[in-house]
């Protein structure tokens, strides 16, 4: 008796510490540790008929590439908003975006960056808060900051936009 009541102790505690092993943290990420900016376009367009100017966003076909390095984000797609990286580990990133067929402008996001842990198996997420923005004026006519805080990644989520790019003048319609 004493036997079989050591062995159904031995089965038990084995069966709790397979369930204990099985609950543990399998080492693999599941979470986006990527960072981005949203960023909107806006053109006024002339309507001949009201005679007036109505800023709208707006579809582009565009080329976005960072600058001071070889990488093409975005190669002649129509889209009215991307979502830009930053860079973690400096205070500035630069693009060149152009619309086909027009003179390119240079766009320069100046943010601070604040490290942020998430896991062992994650690593850690890097939160950018935008502090100002210049560019040159080829086509682009102005840009407004709309929210500073860069939590996310902007192309996978429901958050508003953080950047409103302007662009001159659209022709008639």
């Amino acid at each position: 008796m004493n036997k079989y009541k050591n062995f159904i102790i031995t089965v038990v505690l084995c069966l709790l510490l397979c369930t204990l092993v099985a609950c543990t943290s399998d080492g693999e990420c599941r979470q986006s540790v990527v960072t981005s900016v949203g960023v909107e376009f806006f053109q006024p367009v002339y309507n001949d008929k009201t005679q007036d100017y109505k800023t709208q966003l707006t579809n582009l076909t565009i080329y976005v590439q960072g600058l001071d390095n070889d990488s093409v984000l975005f190669d002649n797609i129509s889209t009215n908003s991307v979502a830009l990286p930053l860079k973690p580990l400096e205070q500035s990133t630069e693009y060149i975006l152009q619309i086909v067929g027009k003179t390119p402008d240079t766009l320069i996001i100046n943010h601070t960056n604040e490290e942020h842990f998430i896991s062992l198996e994650c690593g850690i997420m890097v939160y950018h808060n935008l502090t100002d923005i210049s560019f040159t004026k080829n086509q682009i006519d102005s840009v407004k900051i709309m929210h500073n805080a860069v939590k996310d990644d902007a192309a996978s989520s429901k958050t508003p936009k953080q950047i409103r790019i302007f662009f001159k003048v659209k022709e008639s319609v």
